[in-house]
């Protein structure tokens, strides 16, 4: 216990720093008097007192009313924005602006936000897809926490403002493509069943950005044609006169290299084309002999495009022997003619 002394001491110290006291940023919630009363305490008792100033909450809303100083709230309203949520769930809990009704100002209440559509609050565009959530929800009918709707590949925005395309609808115009298709792998238009105005439906279509050009033969791939390198209407045949063989044998010349490049490119090219293959011969030696050498020189050149990667069911080969001569077998130069390669088309 001090003695009178001590305490007539610790009184002086006191008064001479009781300013210094009152000011201390140490005691910002301490009011002048509840500051006096300890004081006083700490003079007559020489201890300080521990007694903790009273949590005043006038509104009840678990702030006190110091708390709602700091933050500019209504220490008179639990809700000091009226818009459904306390002062301290929106402090505490949400993180958005107790003094506004709606933070991210999108047109939407924060209290219809996380209550009643599940939006960010704090945010206007809760699935960034560039479109306000008020937006979504009231014009566009879309979804605000999904920024693909329809789930074509296009956002809802992009839709909205970039394509005038429906951000509801994945085929906006019903041709059997997704407008995501249409509009980044196609290039076609995604509000147009026929996009380049050829006959030939976007689904259909394989350049359905370009319209068809017919080159007189058919085609219905709807893409602009290149003439092909060599052609036969159906029923057709077509003499392949650079590939020639010598007398008696079924390899063909090395000069047939380049045309029977061709008919590959061709049937590459135009996978609609069916052919067979027709193999002749001269008339020198055995008919019987010159059949099996005629549908041999047809199967060497059916190995040979099977081998670069054209489909059997797109080719067949026969053998005609030394019938239906093109010129006479009585000079090397007719005979020569007679060992021949024909295509016919099948389709």
């Amino acid at each position: 216990m001090p003695n009178k002394f001590t305490r007539l001491i610790r009184a002086v110290i006191l008064m001479l720093f009781l300013p210094l006291f009152f000011s201390s940023p140490l005691l910002p919630s301490f009011d002048s008097a509840f500051a006096i009363v300890q004081a006083m305490n700490y003079i007559s008792t020489g201890t300080a007192s521990t007694t903790v100033k009273p949590r005043i909450d006038k509104d009840g809303d678990g702030l006190s009313d110091d708390e709602e100083k700091t933050f500019g709230t209504n220490p008179k309203s639990p809700d000091s924005d009226k818009d459904g949520l306390i002062d301290s769930d929106e402090i505490n809990i949400y993180h958005t602006n107790p003094t506004d009704a709606d933070s991210d100002n999108d047109g939407l209440s924060d209290f219809d936000e996380l209550k009643k559509y599940h939006t960010d609050p704090n945010h206007r565009d809760s699935d960034r897809d560039g479109l306000d959530d008020r937006v979504e929800l009231r014009e566009t009918h879309t979804n605000p926490l999904r920024p693909d709707t329809d789930g074509d590949g296009l956002s809802d925005g992009d839709e909205v403002a970039r394509y005038r395309t429906n951000p509801m609808r994945r085929d906006s115009d019903g041709d059997g493509l997704s407008d995501g298709a249409e509009v980044r792998g196609l290039f076609s238009n995604a509000l147009a069943a026929d996009s380049d105005r050829d006959g030939v439906a976007d689904e259909a279509d394989n350049c359905p950005g370009e319209a068809e050009t017919q080159n007189g033969y058919e085609d219905a791939d709807g893409c602009p044609d290149t003439k092909p390198e060599f052609w036969a209407e159906i029923g057709e045949s077509y003499l392949l006169s650079e590939i020639t063989f010598a007398e008696g044998q079924t390899k063909p010349a090395s000069s047939g290299i380049e045309q029977m490049e061709k008919v590959y490119r061709t049937l590459r090219d135009f996978p609609e084309l069916a052919f067979e293959i027709r193999g002749y011969a001269d008339n020198t030696g055995e008919a019987e002999q010159n059949f099996y050498i005629s549908h041999a020189r047809a199967q060497a050149i059916y190995n040979y495009l099977v081998a670069k990667g054209i489909s059997r069911d797109r080719l067949r080969c026969a053998g005609f022997g030394e019938s239906n001569a093109i010129a006479s077998n009585n000079s090397a130069e007719g005979r020569a003619q007679n060992r021949r390669i024909e295509l016919y088309r099948l389709h």
